[in-house]
């Protein structure tokens, strides 16, 4: 069930990603990280829409977080562009290219090659206080040099170090979200007073505002590959070093493993060209 709740999340995911596109670019904040933008976005009903469905994609996200491993939903959410692609397509009936065509079956493919061969294996679900506190000073370095980097350049560099962000972020989000399904089962009285929950919620509120800076900075072409394949990178290191997750370690499988997630970033660049996404711009 994991892969199917996974699949929902991605497929949320795009349709969000497309209306609070769709809304950021006519924003009138054009620079620079500010809380102003989420105050002009809140008075667009399209981006209320998106946060909905935002709503809706994090209930599939911690259901599939709930039944399966960082390793294994995590990069799942690489499907998440060739939905978008589809969306897009259908509101503008615009010929989807060979390209296009080429980058949906590779990521496909090497998404599927990946999570065979990898065989993501569970680990520990509750990392110890220094584990948390080394990983999450790492992030923090990431995601603020980031942002900081963010505030002068060009549109497109300013959009990729804020998906970059985003991906740190939302990796965490995704890490905290794992810790607080273990303490789902033995009874949801006792889950409201476990740090995670409310943590989460604080870091994957700070991640979608991130994501708004992203979308507004500049174009899709350079956030989406960001976030897309930052995600399940870091998501795969953090399930790692916190929850002690085994992908198949042998020389053989690494290899194929490297070149299968290759595959995927090689897809989700490729999409990032496609017309249907460039000419979505302002």
């Amino acid at each position: 069930m994991a892969i199917v709740f996974a699949l929902a999340t991605a497929l949320c995911n795009a349709v969000a990603v497309v209306l609070q596109r769709s809304a950021t670019e006519t924003a009138a904040t054009r620079s620079g990280f500010s809380l102003k933008l989420i105050v002009q976005l809140v008075r667009k009903p399209i981006w209320l829409f998106g946060l909905a469905v935002t709503i809706g994609a994090t209930v599939f996200w911690v259901l599939a977080l709930n039944s399966g491993d960082l390793s294994l939903v995590q990069p799942i959410m690489v499907i998440e562009l060739a939905f978008i692609i589809a969306i897009l397509w259908a509101f503008s009936r615009s010929p989807v290219g060979l390209g296009d065509w080429v980058g949906t079956a590779t990521i496909v493919v090497g998404l599927g090659t990946f999570l065979y061969v990898a065989n993501p294996e569970s680990g520990n679900s509750s990392p110890g206080p220094a584990a948390w506190a080394f990983a999450a000073s790492l992030g923090l370095i990431v995601v603020v040099t980031s942002v900081i980097l963010a505030q002068s350049g060009s549109p497109t560099r300013n959009a990729a170090l804020y998906g970059i962000a985003t991906a740190v972020t939302y990796a965490f989000t995704a890490a905290l979200i794992k810790t607080v399904t273990a303490h789902i089962h033995p009874g949801w009285s006792t889950l409201f007073t476990h740090w995670p929950l409310y943590v989460a919620a604080l870091v994957g509120a700070t991640g979608f505002i991130m994501e708004q800076h992203a979308f507004q900075a500049g174009p899709l072409t350079a956030s989406q590959p960001a976030l897309i394949i930052g995600t399940p990178i870091a998501s795969i290191i953090i399930g790692i070093w916190l929850f002690d997750e085994r992908l198949s370690a042998n020389a053989g499988d690494v290899l194929v493993e490297t070149v299968a997630f290759l595959a995927m970033a090689f897809g989700v660049l490729r999409l990032t060209q496609s017309s249907l996404i460039i000419e979505s711009r302002s």
